[in-house]
């Protein structure tokens, strides 16, 4: 087993803790964030290494998310009017900053748009068979089990078209 397999394996396993703690609690310790941070520096530098892409991949998603953020914000505070806090948690947020290092532009788009809808999708159902006690959807969670599921697919098994690091720009255009 490579390095590769063995990050991206640590990676996953995070993952899954991060949906556990978001299931189950309704919280996630910031400290898995920040190893699930760390494993996605790691992942994409051991895949592609530190290059002018990889910042551009960085300046960019986090401008992609900005944006959506800023667009949520408005929405929530001029539409919905209610508080910021009862409708997004701090952790959907943070589980962000773990994704900016790790996608590459195009699939760091298709991941979040896709997310969102399949959650949106499939809340509903899941809402009755997993028992959530709360109104409020576990987004950091079921974004960690869709991402888990993306990582395996396309880093175990269709391995010729990887979607982490920015060297996998590539294959996505």
């Amino acid at each position: 087993m490579n390095l590769h397999a063995v990050l991206l394996l640590l990676l996953v396993l995070s993952l899954a803790y991060i949906a556990y703690q978001d299931f189950r609690y309704r919280s996630v310790p910031v400290l898995v964030f920040g190893i699930s941070f760390l494993l996605a520096i790691a992942v994409q530098y051991q895949a592609c290494g530190m290059d002018q892409l990889f910042m551009i991949q960085i300046s960019l998603n986090s401008l992609f998310i900005v944006l959506n953020l800023l667009i949520v914000i408005v929405y929530i505070k001029q539409i919905k009017k209610i508080p910021l806090s009862s409708a997004l948690g701090i952790g959907d947020i943070v589980f962000y900053l773990i994704l900016i290092p790790l996608l590459s532009i195009p699939v760091f788009m298709y991941f979040h748009i896709s997310s969102l809808l399949l959650i949106l999708t499939l809340y509903p159902i899941l809402k009755n068979t997993m028992s959530f006690h709360t109104r409020a959807i576990p987004l950091a969670g079921l974004q960690a089990c869709y991402l888990i599921i993306l990582l395996i697919v396309f880093e175990y098994i269709y391995v010729l078209k990887p979607i982490v690091g920015s060297c996998s720009l590539v294959y996505w255009i």
